[in-house]
Formats: structure tokens, sequence, C-alpha cells
């Protein structure tokens, strides 16, 4: 079992997962893509920052663009999401090197090199695709070890969990209130 070093996120999210063959080029490509959806995501995400000293009618301006943009976005994930074949939902953490979760089919065995594409988001119908290395497995539950290892990969990945992780205790604080 890997050691929870630092901020793991744990969910219920789609999740699919597949044996397969990895080249270094594979994990090349997976990362340019899950480095632009983790920057899309945090953008998607997080508020419009604005200067306290900023025009209010500036601010108030920005405010409705971006309530028209959340719209339309919401809109637009909801049309794909009719077309995409969307995994089923498991119970997982997420870690920035690791991935746990419930199986619920075959064992793919220790050792067993896969693809992991989890779907952070409802609003982006696009996963997040890790390779990784299975390095645990019981008969419910399976722990797989990212292969790439890239330092700029990783660091997304930690702040897109620890924004999911903040929201979570958020949300706790805010129903206990």
């Amino acid at each position: 079992m890997i050691e929870s070093a630092g901020v793991t996120y744990q969910a219920c999210l789609p999740l699919r997962w597949h044996v397969c063959a990895v080249t270094p080029l594979d994990i090349e490509r997976a990362r340019v893509d899950n480095l632009s959806l983790l920057q899309s995501l945090a953008t998607l995400e997080s508020p419009t920052d604005l200067e306290n000293g900023a025009d209010p009618v500036v601010a108030k301006a920005l405010e409705r663009l971006e309530a028209r943009v959340d719209v339309m976005m919401t809109m637009l994930s909801k049309l794909v999401a009719q077309y995409v074949d969307m995994p089923p939902k498991v119970n997982l953490k997420l870690g920035a090197r690791h991935l746990e979760w419930e199986l619920q089919e075959a064992l793919p065995g220790v050792g067993a090199q896969v693809l992991l594409m989890v779907y952070l988001s409802p609003r982006l119908a696009s996963p997040l695709r890790l390779f990784a290395r299975v390095i645990s497995e019981q008969p419910d539950r399976c722990v797989a070890e990212f292969l790439d290892h890239d330092e700029e990969h990783e660091d997304w990945i930690t702040r897109t969990l620890f924004r999911y992780h903040r929201r979570v205790l958020q949300a706790r604080h805010q129903s206990q209130a």
C-alpha cells in the first residue's frame, strides 16, 4: 500500500480503466492532455479575482459575463454528456502519485500496467488520463501508482486535489454552522 503523502481526494467519480502496454510517448501525450485539462478546471472552478481597487462598474460587468459563461458551460456540458459514454461512478481516493479504487469487475493483477480515466468534473466531459502500474489489490479494491513522475504534472494534480479537498472541508464547515 502506498503511503498517503500529501493531499488525497476521496470521491465517487466516473472511472474507466483497462490493462494496456505503455510507451514513453503514451505518457507524454497523456501529460500534455492532463495539464491542459487541469489548468482548464482551475480556470473554470476558481472565482474571478478582482483587486480591491477595481472599478465597481467593471467588477459588476465581469460578474455578469462570468455568470453568462457559467450558464453556457453548463448547457454545453449537458449537451456533450449526452454523447459521451460515461463510465460508472466508483469510490476512489486520488493522490498526486496514485489512485485507489473499488473494483466492480475483474482484477487487473499486481504489476499490470493500466490506463485510468477519471472524470473529475461534470463541467468537462474529458477524463484525466493516468498510466499506472497496479501495486496492490484486494478482492474489492485496487491501488495503482502513476508511471508519469513529471514534476509539473504532479504539481497540477496536487493543486487540483488541494482545491477539491478544501471545498469538501468548507462544505462540512458550512453544514455544521
